[in-house]
């Protein structure tokens, strides 16, 4: 159980770690690549959850009765995900900001083309 316990710790903090990355290149890159961001924060949430499942499910296949120190254990890794949650929406804002600013950058490209081409 304390490999498995690892292993879920272990994809917590890889997942948290690449949400800190990509907030940090809204705020220090000029074109964050969100593709690219979005598909490693898929591939680590898929195996955060696996993870997760795994220890859920081996709590049931034991068939005993878990013990208060197991659930203070999974209450804590819910509050975790929670964290994880909150950030992500922080992630999403930044997101939905940049890609308002890059489409607005992008009106006003055609703007200033279109009077140039009146020239």
């Amino acid at each position: 159980m304390k490999i498995q316990l690892q292993a879920l710790e272990k994809s917590i903090e890889r997942y948290k770690s690449i949400q800190k990355k990509h907030i940090r290149a809204f705020e220090t890159e000029l074109l964050p690549d969100i593709e690219s961001q979005n598909f490693e924060r898929a591939q680590a949430f898929a195996e955060m959850k696996n993870q997760f499942d795994e220890l859920l499910n081996r709590t049931q296949d034991n068939g005993t009765e878990i013990g208060l120190n197991y659930m203070e254990t999974i209450a804590s890794y819910i509050s975790e995900i929670n964290k994880i949650l909150k950030s992500d929406s922080i992630l999403k804002e930044k997101i939905i900001k940049y890609k308002k600013e890059l489409k607005q950058h992008l009106t006003n490209t055609g703007k200033v083309r279109t009077a140039f081409n009146g020239y």
